[in-house]
């Protein structure tokens, strides 16, 4: 479809379908949907805020007193969204990404956007949101299109928002699109967020992590493995 699917804030998406074709002029968006501040709210210090935390930490504002959030406790396979910067003058407008669960039974074919990131902030100080949580699970997935749980950016000296979390399940996997969780410009750039690479079966053992922050030195991205790791 060339439409557009959204929802209202702190409501989760999730769709389920036997097929599904999401055309270059459609997508799904759930940008700037969490104004939800657990878990990963950045703090406030006084004038200044931190960026929220997903995957990836946010940002310190500026003397770091304005602490960056962290996403918690979760999942790689399993992502939820994002969460707010720390507001200026007690006022928030760097909201994360929301959160989009999309499960496919057989083929998926994106050209289009899937995008859960986080808010820029439009009052100076203040922290960014961070991007929100992907999953994207079907028997074959291919396309060219974008998927993405990006930052908020801040200016001035609010922390930039981490990156979010994508889980990305297929078998055969022949999607040549991009997929992306980086962390957001500001007093200190939001860490890296995580993508999750498995086949449909979602078996631990064919896994990958990628952190990746587009060459930009963030806050960290904190690394949860625990028995889903093999040599």
């Amino acid at each position: 479809s060339n439409s557009w699917i959204t929802v209202s804030a702190n409501l989760g998406l999730t769709l389920v379908a036997t097929n599904a074709t999401i055309q270059s002029s459609g997508g799904i968006s759930v940008d700037g949907k969490s104004t939800q501040s657990f878990p990963g709210g950045g703090q406030t210090f006084g004038t200044i805020g931190g960026g929220g935390g997903n995957g990836g930490n946010g940002g310190n504002g500026g003397t770091n007193a304005a602490t960056g959030g962290s996403g918690g406790v979760f999942t790689y396979d399993s992502p939820h969204a994002g969460a707010p910067g720390g507001g200026a003058n007690g006022i928030v407008t760097g909201f994360g990404g929301g959160g989009i669960s999309l499960s496919v039974m057989d083929t998926l074919q994106l050209d289009g956007q899937i995008s859960a990131n986080g808010l820029n902030i439009t009052n100076s100080n203040a922290g960014a949101g961070s991007g929100g949580g992907v999953s994207i699970g079907a028997r074959t997935i291919f396309g060219t299109g974008i998927i993405s749980a990006h930052f908020g950016a801040a200016s001035g000296l609010g922390g930039g928002g981490g990156g979010g979390a994508i889980a990305f399940f297929a078998a055969p996997n022949l999607f040549s699109g991009s997929l992306s969780a980086f962390g957001g410009g500001g007093f200190n750039f939001g860490g890296a967020g995580t993508i999750y690479l498995s086949r449909f079966t979602q078996s631990k053992f064919n896994a990958q992590v990628l952190i990746d922050n587009g060459g930009n030195r963030g806050a960290k991205t904190p690394l949860q493995f625990q028995t889903d790791v093999a040599d």
